[in-house]
Formats: C-alpha cells, structure tokens, sequence
C-alpha cells in the first residue's frame, strides 16, 4: 500500500481520462496522494471483509464469508461503467455491493484494521487469539471510535468492540496483512493505519493512550518498520 501512488505514478503514462483504477485496500490517506499526484485519474474505492493470505508459492487461503464494498473514490463513473465493474465481481463468483457513499464504509474498515492488526502483529497470533484479549481490544476500539465521531462518522465504542469482534470470530484462523507483513519483513501498512489513527486524533486534540502504547512497541519491536511508511 505504501508504494501505490509511485506505482501509479510509474504508470502514469500508460493511463488516459478512460482509464479506472480499481483500489482495494487497508487504511486512510492514499486517495489523498494520488489526488495531489495525479488529479486527472479516476479511481474506485474498495473495502473488502474476505480474509486472505499467501500460505505458500500460488497457494492463497482465503475465507470466503465475507464480501467487496465499491464505491465512488475519485472522480466520477458513468451507469456504464459502475456495471461493468460489478460485473467483473459477480462473474468471479465474488460478493459484492457497490454504495453510493463508500466513506463511511472505509473509515469503519479502518478503526478496525487499526484495532486488530497491530495487536496481531505484536502478539504473533492469528485473528482469532484476540478473543483472549478484549480488554485491550476495548481500549482501542474506544479511542478509534472518538476519533471517527470528530471526523462526522456516527460510530459508537460498542458498536466498533462489536463489529471488531465480528471480524475476529469471522476470520479467527487467518493471519492479519501486517502479521504477514512482518514475518516476511515487508514494509506493513502502519503508516496508513495506526500513524494515520494518531495523526487524526492529533489534529481534532484528541488523545488515543492504548494506540500511541503500542505503536511506540512496536516499532521497539520492528526497528525496521520506520516512521512515515
């Protein structure tokens, strides 16, 4: 994820005012650098709940209860064209619902992921050794949801602590993509999730203890993972 806008960038030749790119994908932060790199091109914004991961060469595991959220990222999309997209979903077989606001879903997908990847990670677990873990899980889901109301998404505490645990008991034996990340020492998403999360709160005064905690572990734990992506 951190190296999408330079992908685009690299590829900027090869994209004209009909191309579209479609962008599934972790955290908050990238439509906003690819708009300031490249305003002219359209993109659709995706969330997906499918849980996934690479078990070995061309071996994916993936847990199929879950579905693709697309919606209008930049830009604008004729009738024509949002089919076409769906379609390509539904001839894969995939579930999946296009929405004519996508944010809310993306800012929901993000207090998420920020609640549930970085304790993974730092616990070395699959999703589903969090369920022994609520406590802490509460505490995050409690300073993500304050920082979601300050930017207008009507999200309540335990409404979050609910819709976290739903992903855990829904993807409790797969690996989160930034324990991956990290077991195979690849550059993590913490720039776009947790730092994301903290600099958001920053600016609205808000104070987020548990997250800060355990970001600051973590990079204590993965000197690697350096600040800023």
């Amino acid at each position: 994820m951190y190296d999408i806008t330079n992908l685009l960038i690299r590829l900027k030749n090869n994209l004209n005012a009909k191309s579209i790119i479609l962008l599934i994908h972790n955290g908050l932060g990238v439509l906003n650098e690819i708009k300031k790199h490249l305003p002219q091109l359209r993109v659709i914004s995706g969330v997906s709940t499918v849980g996934a991961y690479l078990e070995k060469a061309f071996t994916v595991r993936a847990f199929l209860n879950g579905k693709f959220y697309l919606g209008q990222g930049i830009g604008k999309f004729t009738p024509n064209e949002t089919k076409t997209i769906c379609a390509a979903f539904a001839a894969a077989a995939l579930p999946y619902q296009w929405l004519d606001n996508i944010q809310p879903i993306l800012w929901e997908k993000f207090a998420i992921n920020c609640s549930i990847n970085l304790l993974t990670a730092l616990l070395g677990c699959k999703n589903g050794a969090l369920l022994s873990h609520q406590k802490i899980l509460k505490q995050l889901t409690s300073e993500a949801a304050q920082v979601l109301c300050a930017y207008g998404v009507n999200m309540s505490a335990d409404d979050l602590f609910c819709k976290v645990i739903d992903v855990i008991e829904g993807t409790a034996d797969n690996y989160s993509s930034m324990y991956k990340d990290v077991e195979n020492n690849k550059q993590t998403e913490i720039y776009y999730l947790n730092e994301r999360l903290m600099t958001l709160a920053h600016q609205k005064e808000l104070v987020t203890p548990t997250h800060s905690e355990l970001l600051n572990k973590f990079y204590r734990t993965f000197p690697k993972q350096t600040f800023g992506g």
